[in-house]
């Protein structure tokens, strides 16, 4: 059986063209994505091990993100340190609380806030301390 020649220009079925088309894009491929070619198995377990790593890198920065977003938004307001500060002193002393002196305490505190947290001074000392939308008052010192 005679074999014919295939028309100028192909290989195969594949127009010169084409492979020259498909050779550049296989070698755009690999540049893009980092892989060397031809692959193998070796190369691509390094590829995805590197991606796997990006991907927790980039979770981990977001997850970061977040959570010092939701502490900006959550930080306690003067208002929410002073009602805990009636609230904590009326729990502790019943008569301190008949007589107003959380109130008093409260009103004279002074806020500071820090971003992502945030404290009550009265006189220079550390009354409340509030953080991700919680406020704890703190126990007075005991002068010895």
């Amino acid at each position: 059986m005679p074999q014919t020649k295939a028309p100028e220009g192909r290989e195969h079925g594949r127009s010169f063209a084409s492979s020259a088309l498909f050779l550049t894009l296989h070698a755009f491929i690999g540049r893009c994505t980092a892989l060397p070619l031809p692959l193998n198995r070796q190369a691509l377990s390094a590829h995805y091990a590197h991606y796997a790593m990006a991907k927790t890198a980039v979770i981990s920065a977001v997850v970061a993100t977040a959570v010092t977003a939701a502490a900006f938004l959550l930080n306690p307001s003067p208002e929410q340190h002073r009602a805990k500060i009636k609230e904590v002193i009326a729990e502790r002393s019943p008569l301190a609380g008949v007589l107003g002196i959380g109130a008093l305490t409260a009103f004279t505190s002074t806020y500071h806030p820090l971003g992502i947290a945030s404290y009550t001074t009265v006189n220079e000392r550390t009354v409340s301390v509030g953080a991700l939308g919680m406020v704890f008052v703190l126990e007075p010192k005991k002068d010895e």
